[in-house]
């Protein structure tokens, strides 16, 4: 059993069983789309500055 899956293992048996599987998978699928809608969100800042004629780069170094 791996670190990971160790966090899913709810009746500390050492195995996952269908439930806790499931469990793991849900996090997992959950994790990913809390990565992809932060990447898109990125993407639409960065085109909203570019449209301005800003570089986004630039911003994050200067002072408020």
């Amino acid at each position: 059993m791996f670190g990971f899956d160790k966090m899913f293992d709810f009746n500390r048996d050492g195995k996952l069983d269908s439930w806790e599987r499931a469990a793991q998978f849900q996090f997992m699928d959950e994790m990913m789309k809390d990565d992809e809608k932060s990447i898109l969100d990125d993407d639409d800042e960065i085109d909203t500055f570019a449209d301005a004629g800003l570089d986004y780069d630039e911003l994050e170094f200067m002072d408020p």
